[in-house]
C-alpha cells in the first residue's frame, strides 16, 4: 500500500531540505520509473507499490521531476490530454506518498487548476439569449452597462484647460479650417473608396452615438453595434416598427428618426438591414429552417407536443432574426468595412478579426462607447461631390435645424412631430399619410398600397453611391451645408470637456505634434500654408499644444493607403472596433449555431458563396432584398463586381 504522509515523512529528508529542492534532470532510472507511473493503469493501488516505494527511495530533486512530469501530463493545458493514459487518481496516490510539505505544494497548484477551470464570472448565461430593446443584461455583472440613455465613457482626461474666452470662435474655425471651398475644384479620395462605404460608417455612427441634446454627456442609444437605428434604443420604440406577427419589422421601416435628414444611402444601408431582418423571420418558419429546428418557433418541444401561441412565435422569430440580422451587420463590418480600412485586397479572406481566439474575448463587463470616439467618426469631410449636392438641393441644415427648434418650442401647441415635419417637407410632397406609414428617404416615396419604397428607387441610390468617389479627407473639406452641424459639434465637445489632439495622441502613444506643419502633412502632401496661418491666428504662433481634438481631427494629415484616415483616427478605430465587437457577449459567445439556428449561422458566414464573396454576407443581403438588381443594373458582369467590391469604385482596381 502507499505509505501515509506522516510515515513517509519520518523516512524522508528533513522538511529543511525538501523545500529548497528543485527538480533535477533525468537519468535513465528516473525515465523508466516515470514511465511505469504513466503506464500502470486503472489497476489496484496494490499494484504500483513497489513504484511508489522506489519513488520515495531516489533523491529529493528527481522525485520532484518526476511528479512534476506527472502533474503536467494529467493537468496540464499545453495539449489535450488523454485521460485515458494516465488516470487522475494515480497522481493523487504519488501526491499521498509524499512528504507533507511537497505534497502541499502540488496540491495547492491542484485547485488552482480545478478553480480555473471554470469561468469566474460565468460568461454563458442560456436563460438570457436574447438582446434587450435598450442594450441592458448584455453584461451580467453590470446589467446596465451600455444601456441606452446611460453616460458616454471618457478616455482622456485633459489637463490643459482653456477658458471659454480664451478659445477660437466656432464659426471662424469651421470657416477657416474645415470648410470645403467652392472655387477649387473637387479633390477624389486617393485610393477610389465610394460614397456607400461612408454610408456604412454613417450606419455605425447613428447606431453608437446619440447625445441628449440636454446633456451632450448622455448616450440615449445603446453602446453596442447592435442596430439600433433599426430596432430602436427601448421597448417603446421597438413596439413602434413590429408588426407582432410572425417576428417580422413593418415594411422599410428604421425606428431613428435622425436619419431622415442623412443622405439616400445611409438611408438605404439601413433598408437592406430592414428587409433582411424580414428575410430571415420569413426562412425561420419555413419548413425547411423550422422542421430542421425540431419546430422550436411553433412547438414547446417538437411536432407532437403542444402549439406556441401566436404571440410567443412572434417573439421568438423576431429576437432570433433580430440576432442574425446583427451577426450579418457584424460580418459586414469585419469583411467588408475592416478591411478596406486597412487596405486589403478584396479578394483576399483575411481580416483583422477581433473575434478569432486566442486571445479569447471576455464580453463580462460590457461596453461603453466614449465621448472622443463620438467625435472620431465624424466623417462629414469625406462627402462625394453628388452627395454634397444633394445636401444642397434639400436644404438638409436649415430643415433638421427648424425641425429642432419647432419641436423644442411646441409643447404645449397642440403641434405633434409627425405634423411640423409634414410642414417642413410640404413643398417635396411629403404628406402626413406618408409619414404615418413610415420615416421618408428624401427624394424617393413610399407605394401607397405596400407602404415600402420602390425597389428601382433603392437600387439606383445603391448604385449611385457605388459610382460616388469619396473626398479626399483632411483640412478644408467639409461641404459648406454642414457649416452649422460642425459649429454645434465644436461647441458640444467644448461642453463636455474634451482633451486636446495631442493629449489623444498621447493617450494611444503616438508622437505629440511639435509643429502646425507636421500636423496637416501627409506623404506627399505638404501642409496647405493657408491652414497654418489660420491655426497661428486661432491658437497662436506656437499653439500646437492648444489645438482642440475636434476639429484637429478632421484638419491633420492623412493615410494615402486603405481609407486614407487621418493619422490620429486611423490608429483610434481600430481599437475602437475591437473593443466594440469583443465587448459584446452576443458577438463572441453568442456567435453558434444553437444561438442563431444552423440555417441562420450558415447565412451569416455565406459557405456555399466563400469563393466569391470571401466571407462577406453583403451580397447575399442585396440579393434577397432586391430581387431585380441584376436586371436593373443591366449588366450581369458590372452588377456581379459592385457587389463583390461595394466600396470602391467600380473603374478602380481592388
Amino acid at each position: 500500500m502507499a505509505t501515509s504522509n506522516s510515515s513517509a515523512a519520518s523516512s524522508s529528508p528533513s522538511p529543511a531540505t525538501t523545500s529548497h529542492t528543485s527538480s533535477q534532470p533525468p537519468s535513465s532510472e528516473v525515465e523508466g520509473l516515470l514511465s511505469r507511473l504513466i503506464h500502470a493503469g486503472m489497476g489496484p493501488i496494490s499494484s504500483i507499490a513497489k513504484i511508489i516505494e522506489k519513488l520515495l527511495a531516489i533523491n529529493p530533486g528527481q522525485r520532484l521531476y518526476i511528479v512534476e512530469q506527472l502533474f503536467s501530463k494529467i493537468l496540464g493545458r499545453e495539449t489535450p490530454i488523454d485521460d485515458r493514459e494516465v488516470p487522475f487518481e494515480r497522481l493523487m496516490n504519488v501526491l499521498a506518498a509524499l512528504p507533507r510539505e511537497v505534497s502541499d505544494k502540488f496540491t495547492s497548484r491542484l485547485i488552482a487548476t480545478f478553480w480555473q477551470d471554470l469561468q469566474h464570472p460565468t460568461r454563458y448565461w442560456p436563460g438570457v439569449p436574447f438582446r434587450s430593446a435598450d442594450g441592458s443584461n448584455n453584461s451580467h455583472i453590470y446589467p446596465h452597462m451600455g444601456a441606452s440613455n446611460t453616460s458616454y465613457a471618457r478616455s482622456v482626461t485633459g489637463s490643459y484647460q482653456q477658458t471659454y474666452s480664451e478659445l477660437p470662435d466656432p464659426r471662424a474655425l469651421f470657416r477657416d479650417l474645415m470648410e470645403r471651398p467652392t472655387s477649387q475644384p473637387f479633390e477624389p479620395h486617393p485610393t477610389g473608396i465610394n460614397s456607400l462605404l461612408f454610408c456604412l460608417a454613417g450606419l455605425i455612427t447613428h447606431d453608437l452615438f446619440r447625445s441628449d441634446p440636454a446633456n451632450p454627456a448622455i448616450n440615449l442609444t445603446t453602446h453596442y453595434a447592435d442596430l439600433s437605428p433599426v430596432y430602436g434604443v427601448n421597448q417603446a420604440e421597438q413596439n413602434q416598427v413590429r408588426t407582432f406577427q410572425q417576428g417580422s419589422l413593418l415594411p422599410d421601416t428604421f425606428a431613428d428618426p435622425r436619419l431622415q435628414f442623412q443622405i439616400p444611402g445611409i438611408v438605404a444601408m439601413v433598408i437592406l438591414f430592414s428587409r433582411n431582418h424580414n428575410y430571415i423571420a420569413r426562412q425561420l418558419l419555413s419548413d425547411a429552417v423550422n422542421v430542421a429546428e425540431n419546430y422550436r418557433f411553433t412547438h414547446i418541444n417538437g411536432h407532437d407536443s403542444p402549439e406556441l401561441s401566436p404571440q410567443r412565435t412572434d417573439e421568438l422569430v423576431f429576437q432570433t432574426a433580430r440576432l442574425i440580422n446583427c451577426a450579418c451587420y457584424a460580418n459586414l463590418i469585419l469583411h467588408e468595412y475592416l478591411r478596406t480600412i486597412l487596405g486589403l485586397s478584396s479578394d483576399t479572406d483575411f481580416t483583422l478579426n477581433p473575434l478569432m481566439s486566442p486571445p479569447a474575448a471576455d464580453p463580462s463587463s460590457g461596453n461603453m462607447v466614449s465621448l472622443e470616439f463620438g467625435y472620431i467618426y465624424r466623417w462629414h469631410s469625406a462627402l462625394s461631390k453628388e452627395d454634397a449636392k444633394w445636401l444642397d438641393k434639400f436644404q438638409i441644415s436649415r430643415r433638421y435645424h427648424e425641425l429642432r427648434t419647432r419641436s423644442q418650442n411646441a409643447s404645449g401647441q397642440g403641434q405633434d412631430r409627425t405634423t411640423i415635419f409634414a410642414d417642413i417637407l410640404e413643398d417635396l410632397h411629403y404628406t402626413r399619410e406618408e409619414f404615418e406609414h413610415g420615416p421618408v428617404c428624401m427624394g424617393i416615396h413610399r407605394n401607397p398600397k405596400s407602404h415600402a419604397f420602390n425597389n428601382i428607387d433603392l437600387i439606383n441610390i445603391l448604385k449611385g453611391s457605388m459610382e460616388s468617389v469619396a473626398s479626399r479627407m483632411g483640412a478644408k473639406k467639409v461641404p459648406t451645408e454642414l457649416a452649422e452641424v460642425e459649429v454645434q459639434g465644436i461647441r458640444g465637445a467644448r461642453k463636455v470637456g474634451l482633451c486636446t489632439l495631442n493629449e489623444f495622441r498621447r493617450f494611444f502613444n503616438l508622437k505629440e505634434y511639435r509643429s502646425y506643419e507636421e500636423m496637416l502633412s501627409g506623404p506627399g502632401v505638404a501642409a496647405d500654408p493657408d491652414v497654418v496661418k489660420a491655426l497661428e491666428k486661432h491658437y497662436g504662433p506656437n499653439g500646437i499644444d492648444r489645438v482642440e481634438l475636434y476639429p484637429g481631427v478632421v484638419i491633420e494629415g492623412t493615410k494615402t493607403d486603405g481609407l486614407s484616415l487621418p493619422y490620429t483616427t486611423s490608429r483610434a478605430i481600430l481599437s475602437d472596433a475591437v473593443n466594440l465587437l469583443r465587448n459584446d457577449r452576443f458577438y463572441t459567445d453568442g456567435l453558434n449555431r444553437h444561438d442563431l439556428t444552423v440555417w441562420g449561422y450558415n447565412y451569416v458566414n455565406d459557405p456555399s458563396n466563400a469563393a466569391i464573396t470571401h466571407g462577406s454576407v453583403f451580397r447575399q443581403i442585396v440579393l434577397n432584398a432586391l430581387p431585380e438588381w441584376d436586371s436593373v443594373i443591366g449588366d450581369p458582369e458590372f452588377a456581379e463586381k459592385l457587389l463583390r467590391t461595394p466600396f470602391r469604385v467600380p473603374n478602380q482596381e481592388s
